[in-house]
């Protein structure tokens, strides 16, 4: 039986999540944890800036230069308008997913 959280609309079409795929079953080559910084985003400890920019760092220190990041990582560090961060935030995870870097929040 399919329950309501697996179907999505989107643009007046109803899609249904293949629930199939599981995250763990993904060969993750790298694992960044930012899951405390999240956290402290989503208490109003930090602001936007700050978690953007904190993001951006973290994921640097851990993948180093790499050229897949650099432009998306250069916007994020000083993205304050939240509607451009979640779209920052996705171009991220698409990259890291790319070259089997997971992301935890």
């Amino acid at each position: 039986m399919k329950y309501l959280d697996n179907f999505k609309m989107f643009e007046g079409k109803l899609y249904i999540e293949d629930e199939s795929h599981f995250e763990d079953d993904i060969p993750w080559e790298k694992t960044i944890d930012v899951s405390n910084l999240w956290k402290k985003y989503n208490e109003g400890i930090i602001d936007l800036k700050s978690y953007n920019s904190e993001l951006a760092y973290i994921i640097e220190d851990n993948i180093g230069k790499d050229k897949n990041f650099k432009d998306v990582l250069k916007e994020l560090k000083n993205e304050e308008d939240e509607e451009k961060s979640v779209s920052l935030w996705n171009k991220l995870y698409d990259i890291a997913d790319e070259n089997l870097i997971e992301i935890k929040c």
